[in-house]
């Protein structure tokens, strides 16, 4: 009777927060009992040594089919253990060890689409997103207005031209199309040359960079750059 009682409470104590380098939300540690109505979280995770800091998304729950089940059940996910996807992370995880990397929720989140902007909006903040290109020119202007232009052209059904998002005027620009496919001899020219030239402008922008793939891209589909 007293093995099961004290299995019990190290089952209880791990629910509740008792694991290893804890999570924690404003200072304090989070644990299975803060959860509530949340969805997921955005985080950040430093290395205390490197001060190097990683920001990604979490969600707490899981659908998985159990062994011999054919519905998918949901359940609690591996948040207490997770430290990210991110190769050089887990690189420097096992050379240091867990302890020398502070896992920090930055926001919690009732809905799937709010923790993934949030993550997004986080990410230009600290300035993440950015093209870091070979030739070292970052994000410009010119590229996402030149791809909308030539999807105009090209006959797409709705051309858009987006910024901002939540992080700030004028970041994050990006152009967007839509080709209306309704089975005529127009449509299927117009979904021709804007697959052709969407794709193309992303070759244009890394030969303009200096990327050795993008000017054997460039040859290979007869792209005059």
């Amino acid at each position: 009777m007293k093995m099961e009682n004290a299995t019990n409470e190290k089952d209880t104590e791990t629910l509740e927060g008792s694991y290893e380098n804890p999570w924690t939300y404003q200072g304090t540690t989070f644990t299975s009992n803060d959860i509530n109505g949340f969805f997921g979280f955005v985080y950040r995770i430093t290395n205390l040594q490197s001060g190097k800091q990683y920001i990604g998304r979490k969600y707490f729950t899981q659908r998985r089919k159990p062994r011999g089940g054919k519905r998918r059940v949901t359940s609690e996910s591996d948040w207490k253990k997770y430290y990210g996807s991110s190769e050089e992370l887990k690189r420097d995880r096992k050379l240091l060890g867990n302890e020398l990397f502070k896992r920090e929720i930055l926001s919690l989140h009732t809905t799937l689409g709010k923790v993934n902007y949030a993550e997004t909006k986080e990410l230009f903040l600290k300035g993440v997103l950015t093209e870091s290109m070979k030739d070292g020119s970052d994000a410009v202007s010119d590229w996402p207005l030149l791809n909308l232009m030539s999807n105009t052209a090209g006959g797409a059904t709705w051309v858009s031209f987006h910024h901002g998002g939540g992080v700030g005027m004028g970041y994050s620009q990006h152009a967007g199309m839509v080709v209306l496919v309704d089975g005529t001899d127009r449509a299927e020219k117009c979904i021709k040359r804007v697959l052709h030239n969407d794709p193309a402008m992303g070759v244009f922008r890394h030969n303009d960079a200096g990327y050795d793939i993008a000017k054997k891209h460039s040859k290979k589909f007869n792209l005059d750059i």
